[in-house]
């Protein structure tokens, strides 16, 4: 994202109705600090994805459509790395817990956003009058529940279904029943955000650096393919 659309972006779904909430908790959890930050960061587009590194010659240009973490030949977004990446999985499941399934559901269900993760709201702009990018009324009101339960684990770790549809718990795969249930995690959601952050990026990082260098050492890497790897490429991201 450039500055100009995390702003836009900052703006349009609402993420500063969570800064007063982060900036408390960074005293209420001083253990947490390091992941707060993270989070933090991320909020105010103080990232790079790939696909952008690959748009101003950081990355080879292959990385504009291709996660070079997991492989799959979708661009890296922060949906991606959050909700999607394979390579993030086991460690999705072990931070957020009964949470992980459901995440993998969000970029579909919220037309690729993630912004409720952040602390922002999908449709905190968008009226429920009048239709918006080919979304009927109801469908923007199922999405608008749904968005109220992720907004309330973020704040609290306490996720329910009751405000579901039925429609939506197909959307995720649960049976009827779960609509009169929910769970609870052990953090709020925001700390559990900021952990994943804290745990990835790290390693990512390192996958992004030796790509780099990987680029500068080989002739034959603007030549790569998804079927053909250049010797060494395996070992570059750390998958050999």
């Amino acid at each position: 994202m450039t500055q100009t659309n995390t702003w836009k972006e900052y703006c349009q779904y609402a993420l500063q109705n969570g800064s007063a909430l982060l900036g408390d908790s960074s005293l209420d959890y001083p253990e947490y600090s390091k992941s707060l930050s993270w989070l933090m960061r991320i909020r105010v587009g103080g990232w790079s994805s790939c696909s952008r590194l690959a748009r101003i010659g950081i990355l080879d240009e292959q990385w504009k459509t291709r996660c070079p973490c997991c492989l799959s030949n979708v661009p890296e977004t922060l949906s991606h790395l959050l909700c999607e990446c394979t390579r993030w999985g086991p460690k999705r499941l072990v931070i957020f817990g009964p949470m992980a399934m459901l995440l993998t559901k969000i970029p579909a269900i919220f037309d690729g956003s993630c912004y409720s993760l952040l602390g922002g709201r999908f449709v905190a702009t968008t009226s429920l009058e009048e239709d918006s990018n080919g979304i009927s009324v109801e469908e923007m009101q199922e999405k608008k529940a749904l968005d109220e339960s992720i907004h309330r684990w973020w704040t609290t770790g306490e996720f329910t279904y009751q405000a579901c549809t039925r429609s939506t718990l197909v959307a995720l795969e649960l049976d009827n029943g779960s609509s009169q249930c929910g769970f609870r995690t052990d953090l709020p959601g925001f700390i559990l955000v900021g952990q994943f952050l804290e745990a990835v990026m790290g390693i990512r990082m390192s996958i992004i650096d030796n790509l780099r260098r990987f680029s500068l050492d080989s002739d034959d890497v603007n030549n790569t393919t998804t079927s053909r790897r250049p010797e060494g490429y395996g070992e570059a991201i750390g998958i050999a």
